[in-house]
């Protein structure tokens, strides 16, 4: 075996070193060591030997590029000292010796007792400098797919190479180095400390699990190259830190600014970056994404689009104005989308304006590039934007109090950004993002954010026209809101949702007007005087509540009909009148309308308020629905009102005549006289309202009695009797009769005598003394009202036509009313068994 030169004396053999203080001197990983139970140990290639103390360093690489903790070896002490935040997670390590089965060379020679740092009595492989040719390399078996910290090492001498070149060959393709052999590792590696050290970090890369990465070395150097060992140390990150309302904008969370719940922090390594020329009419596409995988775009920059204007990924501006805006000014006719960076074709929602000009988008990956252009209607534009692609690794949702936490992304070289929200503007971090270079473990990454100026509302049904949005009020989908800006004067819309809410976000401050597009047949309820909001919005104000309330306008119908038996409800037969006038009025207006051939009317177009609805009375007609004389309607947002209707009867008549029945038969006979001054009185049976009438004393017309305009329906016409008087028609002293529209009831009779005169009657008329006791249920015969079938011919009458449930068009119930007068009958039986009865104490014991 051939013999390596001499290698260069070192000071710094560790001798009678207790077997832990040695495993761990010899492996600060603690995974691999040499130890010797006691005795001396000797450092390879040292001729030389020293005692303790002796500095012993454990490398691990923050972001800073320093150490990140060091092992003190004092004696038999171990001192742990802290010298960065950010600590390296080592979960699983793979080591390639020069004498394993993972490493292979061509033309190397080996030199005996050289394997530092690994166990005394090993090798090492070298070679001569020369073309390249000659090539070491070692294949690790990675036991899964994550960031690895590669280390390497050799044994050191004046006559190494200064400039070995390494290759490694891993995930994201092959990364070149060099190291000088002359140097301990720990001075070769950039701000090392100049102490002995068993590794060199050549950095931190992802590896695939398996065996398909390697790590070559050649001897295309200026002297001996030293092939030995690589060591491959899983590596992990933790981040840390807070979401939190950014009240004020000031990119610190203050006292009074809490946290937020539910945003989504994500770990995300680049994917791809790009330029897209503005003024490219194809577009730039990007490397694949993969299905159902989380990425980040971030946009950056702004370009000239002619005609003075700048423009970013989302707004623009054209001077004199100073405010940025979605819509390009001048060219406000070809809508919000124009100069946007567009993806496949459609604009996205890259968030509120920010001076930065930095956007951000999330997309899930469908096995396909993006294509990013310019959405413009002429070219040429100057200047392009930048696009960033991260790939998420890891990502999570911020608890109650907006805190979260990532541990064990398996990176050591990505960023944490947030998952941006509809209506928030990012104040922290500056940069949009927390950049990581090294694995560790980082705290405070935290996410300011303010809401950006928005207004808000709802378009309501105003049901009863109030002008306020009541709980029962429902929201009006697909009504159109207007929004103006004042500076600009340009108008933005947005169409209500299923609820009936707007709302215009990621506003610039300034002055705004909302207005609403008016549909037919509704009127605005809410805002009035003026009908519109004027709105000063500034940085993170959001007004809310600007509500639109509108009443769809509503019909009142009904009809108008002969009410021929007075019972305030229309019948199926009853006739139907034309040509009389309805009234509508409300403190400000008055409407009128003709009922037609079919009695029907309708009043349309009315808003809200409260309505009174009567008739114009015609000579010889009352009313009997509506019971009080009118409808009082209260307007409900697109109600139809049916049945308010109108009932009318022309005036029924009863008359008759009071007479003395000198002979008890009931009728009235050719010499029985009139009475006159005989009180009559009439009640109704439908509301027991009451009536009298005397009999006439003087002819051509004594004893008769009228009653007047009366209203169709059941009536008692009673008589009231005179002291010594006995009635003898009807026996029971008063009629029941019933009277329809225009009927005038004749000859409702009473006939009486005195008493007395019945006694003398009985004596010369002993055997028709019966005769005044069997006419005590004669009445009057008056027609009745029957409903007839229809006869061919006869013109058709609509049906009772449906009624809404309204409770003010409904007609008191009528009192319930006695069936018979309230003064006890006199009974013309009863009357003459007592006169009988008296007048026998003074007649004839034989009569």
């Amino acid at each position: 075996m051939q013999a390596i030169p001499p290698l260069k004396a070192q000071a710094g053999t560790r001798g009678n070193l207790p077997d832990k203080l040695a495993r761990l001197a010899r492996s600060p990983f603690g995974q691999h060591y040499s130890s010797k139970s006691a005795g001396s140990y000797r450092k390879k290639g040292l001729s030389e030997s020293s005692t303790l103390p002796q500095r012993h360093s454990a490398v691990g690489i923050s972001n800073f590029g320093i150490p990140i903790r060091k092992l003190w070896l004092i004696g038999a002490a171990l001192v742990l000292i802290s010298l960065a935040v950010a600590t390296t997670t080592y979960a699983a390590e793979v080591i390639v010796d020069d004498g394993d089965a993972g490493y292979a060379d061509t033309g190397w020679s080996s030199a005996t007792d050289q394997g530092y740092p690994l166990d005394p009595g090993m090798d090492v492989r070298f070679t001569a400098d020369g073309d390249g040719s000659q090539i070491a390399t070692w294949t690790p078996a990675i036991p899964a797919t994550g960031p690895y910290a590669v280390y390497v090492s050799w044994t050191t001498h004046s006559n190494r190479a200064t400039n070995a070149p390494y290759t490694i060959n891993h995930a994201g393709g092959p990364s070149g180095f060099t190291v000088n052999q002359e140097l301990l590792a720990d001075q070769a590696t950039a701000g090392g400390s100049g102490q002995w050290s068993d590794w060199y970090l050549a950095g931190t890369f992802t590896f695939n699990a398996g065996s398909s990465h390697t790590i070559v070395l050649n001897n295309n150097a200026d002297e001996y190259v030293i092939a030995d060992a690589v060591r491959l140390v899983s590596v992990s990150s933790d981040v840390s830190g807070r979401k939190f309302e950014d009240l004020d904008g000031n990119g610190v969370m203050n006292g009074s600014e809490t946290g937020l719940e539910g945003w989504t922090i994500v770990a995300a390594e680049s994917f791809q970056s790009f330029s897209v020329d503005s003024n490219d009419t194809v577009g730039m596409t990007s490397n694949v994404l993969a299905n159902g995988e989380v990425y980040l775009v971030r946009v950056g920059g702004t370009y000239d689009a002619g005609d003075t204007i700048t423009a970013d990924a989302k707004y623009s501006v054209r001077p004199p104005n100073i405010y940025w805006t979605d819509s390009v000014q001048n060219y406000t006719s070809y809508g919000p989308e124009l100069l946007d960076l567009q993806v496949d074709g459609v604009s996205p929602d890259w968030g509120p304006y920010n001076t930065g000009h930095v956007y951000w988008l999330n997309v899930l990956g469908a096995g396909a590039g993006l294509t990013f252009k310019v959405n413009d209607i002429g070219y040429p534009n100057v200047g392009s934007l930048t696009v960033d692609i991260y790939h998420a690794i890891a990502q999570t949702l911020t608890d109650v109090d907006g805190l979260y936490a990532m541990t064990g992304i398996p990176s050591a070289n990505f960023i944490v950004a947030e998952i941006p929200q509809t209506g928030w503007l990012q104040t922290a971090p500056g940069g949009g993002f927390y950049a990581v270079s090294a694995a560790g473990a980082y705290a405070n990454f935290d996410f300011g954010n303010q809401k950006t100026p928005s207004i808000s509302g709802m378009k309501f049904d105003d049901t009863n026209g109030n002008g306020i949005k009541d709980p029962n009020d429902p929201g009006l989908p697909d009504w159109r809101i207007r929004m103006r800006d004042m500076t600009t004067n340009l108008v933005t819309t947005r169409d209500t949702d299923a609820n009936g809410a707007y709302a215009f976000e990621n506003l610039p401050p300034g002055q705004y007007r909302l207005t609403e597009r008016q549909e037919d047949g509704w009127v605005e309820t809410l805002p009035v005087s003026p009908n519109r909001y004027d709105v000063t919005l500034a940085q993170g104000q959001q007004e809310t509540n600007k509500d639109f309330g509108n009443f769809k306008l509503f019909e009142i119908h009904g009809i108008k009909y002969e009410d021929v038996d007075g019972s305030g409800a229309f019948d199926a037969l009853e006739p139907l009148l034309e040509n009389w006038e309805i009234t509508l009025t409300t403190p400000t207006t008055t409407l009128t309308a003709f009922t037609d051939s079919n009695g029907a009317y309708s009043f349309t177009g009315l808003g809200p308020g409260l309505y009174t609805l009567t008739e114009t009375l015609q000579a010889g007609w009352g009313q009997s629905e509506p019971s009080e004389g009118s409808w009082d309607i209260e307007g409900q947002s697109g109600a139809v009102f049916e049945g308010a209707n109108f009932g009318n009867y022309r005036f029924a008549s009863i008359r008759g005549r009071k007479y003395r029945d000198d002979n008890f038969n009931g009728v009235r006979n050719a010499g029985d006289p009139y009475l006159g001054g005989w009180t009559i009185e009439l009640t109704s049976l439908r509301d027991g309202t009451k009536q009298t009438a005397v009999t006439k004393a003087n002819n051509p017309n004594k004893g008769s009695y009228a009653f007047t305009n009366l209203r169709p329906g059941s009536y008692l016409v009673r008589e009231m009797l005179q002291r010594g008087w006995m009635p003898v028609n009807p026996a029971m002293t008063y009629h029941r009769v019933t009277v329809i529209s225009d009927q005038a009831l004749e000859d409702v009779n009473f006939g009486n005598n005195t008493i007395r005169n019945y006694a003398i009657w009985r004596i010369s008329n002993p055997s028709s003394f019966v005769s005044p006791l069997t006419i005590q249920g004669n009445q009057a015969v008056v027609p009745q009202f029957e409903e007839a079938a229809p006869q061919e011919g006869d013109a058709a009458v609509p049906p009772n036509p449906p009624s809404i449930d309204v409770p003010h068009l409904t007609p008191p119930t009528p009192p319930e009313l006695p069936k018979v007068p309230k003064e006890p009958p006199v009974n013309g039986r009863e009357i003459a068994r007592k006169v009988l009865e008296s007048i026998k104490r003074w007649l004839p014991n034989n009569f």
